[in-house]
């Protein structure tokens, strides 16, 4: 393992200014775990490429609980706990384990009835698709639940929504990633992965509070979720899930996919235990992040596995998946932060 405290300059030419020197660490692949360090306000990054032939495998056809654990990250914080009566408190924890998770999972997200038939009255039920999620102390294979959003559950699913108008489709005319399923995002499975010619998939998972810097389009419902300003021990901070496939369709054309979810460190009552919808997902959030272990060289190229202790812009972002996330080496990111550059500017000249 190998720490890089790379591109001041980098950052400075992409025109970042909420992370001063962050610094990228890479997984050899080799070593059991990863130790690593969030940034002094607790955000951090975690991005990697899935293993595309594992991808296509996701769904056996069963359509039962068959969640891949991806990777577990360990670490302690504070949770922004809520009471009965509004009081909020923020009790600390420490060595909390979360597990990444990826499988199919069936009628999650959906009101089912006392028959176990389906009640979608709000009209956003999704019922069974290849997800993400999260668990803490429960099974991270389980990504079903058996009877809808009112009971239990195994895994935290985030509520993965697929990008509309695309990442550059920001209103600012920069980078618009967005929760509001009325306007740019639209509730999903990620059910098309498995059927698509995926060239390449690349998951990032990013710590950090909700308003991002002036130029991003960053309140409840269009969130970059890149800023480093907050205080974990009395701030709500955030956990999202990133995922951009680029396949080839049927024309043999180049096309991109986004896909977003993301959940908090609120609890919805302040005694409810891991797996009730009372707790929210408070139990899934790690603020100060010491290690990653349990690899899963199955469904993840494990040397194209980065850490970077802050919060990371789209664009940032992009400029890594540019890249393939591999370590990259002294040119290869000069030649990056020049692309950069370009490419803000030309954004900037429309």
């Amino acid at each position: 393992m190998q720490k890089f405290g790379l591109l001041l300059a980098f950052a400075a030419l992409a025109g970042f200014s909420q992370a001063a020197d962050p610094t990228y660490t890479w997984w050899n692949g080799q070593d059991d775990s990863m130790n690593v360090s969030a940034s002094t306000t607790g955000t951090w990054t975690i991005g990697m490429n899935l293993n595309i032939n594992a991808l296509s495998k996701t769904d056996d056809g069963s359509h039962e609980d068959n969640g891949q654990a991806l990777f577990t990250f360990t670490g302690s914080g504070n949770t922004y706990r809520t009471g009965l009566f509004g009081s909020v408190s923020h009790p600390e924890y420490s060595n909390r384990n979360v597990t990444v998770t990826m499988g199919w999972g069936g009628d999650w997200y959906a009101t089912k009835d006392e028959n176990g038939n389906v009640n979608d009255s709000a009209g956003n039920g999704v019922y069974a698709g290849l997800q993400l999620g999260v668990a803490s102390a429960k099974n991270p294979a389980d990504l079903s639940s058996c009877n809808g959003i009112l009971s239990g559950f195994e895994v935290y699913r985030a509520d993965m929504k697929v990008q509309n108008e695309g990442v550059h489709g920001g209103d600012n005319g920069t980078y618009d990633w967005s929760i509001d399923e009325l306007q740019k995002s639209t509730v999903t499975t990620l059910d098309d992965i498995v059927t698509m010619n995926v060239k390449q998939a690349t998951l990032f998972v990013e710590h950090t509070y909700a308003k991002g810097p002036s130029d991003q389009l960053a309140n409840d419902t269009h969130r970059d979720y890149a800023s480093d300003n907050g205080n974990y021990t009395t701030d709500v901070t955030y956990t999202t899930f990133y995922l951009t496939i680029i396949a080839e369709d049927e024309a043999g054309n180049t096309v991109t996919y986004n896909y977003m979810g993301q959940y908090d460190d609120k609890s919805t009552f302040s005694s409810a235990d891991e797996g009730s919808r009372l707790g929210g997902s408070a139990h899934y959030d790690v603020d100060m992040i010491q290690s990653i272990t349990g690899l899963n060289n199955g469904m993840i190229e494990d040397t194209d596995f980065v850490f970077v202790n802050s919060a990371l812009t789209s664009a940032q972002r992009e400029a890594l998946m540019s890249n393939g996330l591999p370590e990259p080496t002294t040119a290869t990111m000069s030649l990056l932060a020049l692309a950069t550059l370009a490419a803000r500017r030309r954004r900037a000249s429309r």
